[in-house]
């Protein structure tokens, strides 16, 4: 088991999704970031029932399981093992796309390294990378951007969230 809070994206939910035990082996935070087909997977839930009510389906799961989770979608919505659930509506269609979900989890990681508490680091970071695609859209077409673009502007989302706070 780890010692620290835990991003888990990608294959580490496939995983999750095909053997339940994995429950057991986590005894620290954790924050999970599947989007809408992953999310579908882990909670055994059809994805026609996840849309029609994105927000409840992510704050059941959260809470049930205990852990945060990071419902990747047009509108991302953010859970809590406390059973809260936050809706963030910035950000634009630039991000889905491949790599996406992987500057994500790595925003999210790095705002736990920094000592920032999950709940935090996971509203935060889906804040900022959807922020950064903003930015970044403010100089190419929407089409264009690419992960590795986006990266280019979160220093450019930290200004702007740092600027508005003082």
């Amino acid at each position: 088991s780890a010692c620290c809070p835990l991003v888990i994206d990608a294959d580490g939910l496939n995983l999750m999704a095909e053997d339940s035990s994995w429950r057991k082996l986590i005894t620290t935070p954790a924050i999970l970031t599947p989007h809408i087909g992953e999310f579908s997977q882990l909670s055994s839930t059809p994805i026609e029932e996840i849309h029609m009510n994105r927000s409840d389906s992510a704050r059941r799961y959260a809470q049930a399981e205990g852990v945060y989770l990071i419902l990747k979608s047009d509108q991302t919505v953010v859970a809590t093992p406390e059973g809260d659930a936050y809706l963030n509506t910035a950000g634009n269609s630039g991000l889905a796309k491949a790599g996406s979900g992987d500057l994500l989890a790595g925003i999210v990681a790095g705002l736990l390294a920094m000592g920032y508490p999950p709940k935090e680091s996971a509203l935060a970071g889906v804040y900022i990378h959807s922020l950064a695609a903003d930015i970044a859209a403010e100089y190419r077409n929407l089409h264009s951007l690419t992960a590795s673009y986006i990266a280019l502007y979160i220093s450019d989302a930290y200004d702007v969230i740092l600027s508005s706070s003082s």
